[in-house]
């Protein structure tokens, strides 16, 4: 499901509306994935767009826009830092 959230960040929204696709749909080309390890969370399928600079401005948009919602809104763990934020899997240090 991560990735046609990533190729359209408000999916959730158009299914509420009752639309059960987007008119530019995920490809799941497997990009996302990987191009995200080193580079802004987003979708990399040049396909899905008319031009590789209409494809970086969306993923930047979508990347500071999530930058500036986590300073307004501070941390996900009010009081702690990311370092000090749970983690899903705990693994014992020995």
């Amino acid at each position: 499901m991560a990735r046609p959230l990533l190729a359209n960040v408000n999916l959730v929204k158009l299914f509420k509306q009752g639309i059960n696709r987007p008119d530019n749909p995920c490809t799941h080309c497997n990009r996302c994935p990987v191009r995200t390890a080193t580079s802004p969370l987003g979708c990399y399928d040049i396909s899905r767009f008319a031009s590789q600079e209409e494809m970086e401005a969306q993923i930047m948009e979508w990347s500071a826009s999530s930058d500036e919602r986590l300073a307004q809104e501070g941390s996900v763990y009010p009081g702690k830092t990311m370092a000090s934020a749970p983690s899903s899997i705990d693994f014992p240090i020995k």
